[in-house]
């Protein structure tokens, strides 16, 4: 396809391709988001304090990511743009389909936080509505089964 990036793609090399999505369970994100923060926090006096995010894209079997360490107080479009996407994907813009936070939608100008991981959305493969209309008619095929008439209970 031509949407995949190559692996290794990336102008400072801190872009990987990935053939499966790692499975992190929640405790898991917890605790790596924690330990995230208190990096973040307990940076030397008079340095100025940095954000650590990933920004990545999903492909069917197939992960585009970026670990980033960002000053603080960067934006979704500032991360965008030194994750190297441009270079891993040209032509493509990666507001097209949307950009989010963990499932969230975000805007460009959005602040980015310590172990935030920035999504580039892709197109949907099926049209949801006509997905509904699918599953609604399989139903509708497998209990014919009649029910009974509410009958409406008497008012007292």
């Amino acid at each position: 396809m031509a949407n995949k990036p190559e692996q290794g793609a990336g102008s400072t090399g801190a872009a990987a391709a990935v053939d499966a999505a790692p499975t992190v369970s929640a405790a898991a994100q917890a605790a790596a988001a924690a330990s995230a923060t208190a990096s973040a926090t307990s940076a030397p006096a008079g340095a100025a304090p940095l954000v650590s995010v990933v920004v990545c894209q999903v492909w069917p079997g197939r992960v585009w990511q970026a670990r980033l360490t960002l000053p603080a107080g960067a934006s979704v479009a500032d991360a965008l743009a030194a994750s190297g996407y441009e270079q891993a994907c040209p032509g493509q813009d990666p507001w097209q389909h949307g950009v989010g936070i963990y499932g969230h939608a975000v805007r460009a100008e959005d602040v980015l936080r310590n172990g935030d991981r920035v999504e580039i959305y892709r197109p949907l493969t099926f049209d949801p509505m006509e997905s509904r209309r699918r599953r609604a008619a399989h139903r509708g095929r497998k209990m014919p089964v009649a029910r009974p008439q509410r009958t409406p209970k008497a008012r007292r």
